[in-house]
């Protein structure tokens, strides 16, 4: 048992700092607790918008190849009861094709689609018109290429064939 000399006889203030603290932490604490609640709301909305859109997303998908393999609407909600986790990448003309054959939705004899060709993300550059024309050049367009000093310019026109070629004065037949 306590002795009553043990027990602090001061004037009050130190009971009354606790429960202000303890105050201060029932406050806190509720606050925390509204936060949380708030959080756990919109975390429950944005699942379901995601949910929303990946459904969206997997329809598209499912309408395009169905009718890409020229299946109906139809055997696309088929498709989509039988595989309901199906992501929409997963969804291709190949695999939609398999399943109309395994559920005999077309002859056995159809051919698979060929797979679309793969675009390639990136800069693809736009020709405008047509190139510029390379200048032919004469004998004599040569003769005075060659007597300004512009060798490089006239062997190149060589190289790619751009030096009309002339009868010789001398291998002239009469």
């Amino acid at each position: 048992m306590p002795d009553w000399d043990d027990i602090d006889e001061g004037d009050g203030q130190d009971g009354e700092e606790k429960n202000k603290s303890f105050k201060d932490l029932r406050n806190y604490s509720k606050k925390l607790e509204r936060e949380s609640k708030a959080m756990a709301s919109e975390l429950e909305e944005l699942k379901a918008f995601r949910t929303q859109i990946t459904e969206e997303r997997r329809d598209a998908a499912l309408g395009a190849t169905f009718k890409e393999v020229g299946l109906s609407e139809s055997h696309a909600k088929l498709f989509k009861a039988l595989n309901p986790e199906i992501e929409a990448e997963a969804i291709t003309p190949e695999s939609v094709f398999n399943f109309a054959k395994e559920y005999e939705l077309v002859s056995a004899d159809t051919a698979a689609p060929e797979a679309a060709p793969e675009k390639k993300e990136g800069f693809t550059p736009v020709v405008v018109g047509q190139p510029a024309p390379l200048t032919q050049y004469t004998t004599e367009e040569v003769q005075k290429l060659l007597r300004e000093g512009k060798t490089d310019e006239v062997t190149r026109a060589y190289k790619e064939g751009r030096v009309v070629k002339e009868s010789v004065p001398w291998t002239r037949q009469a």
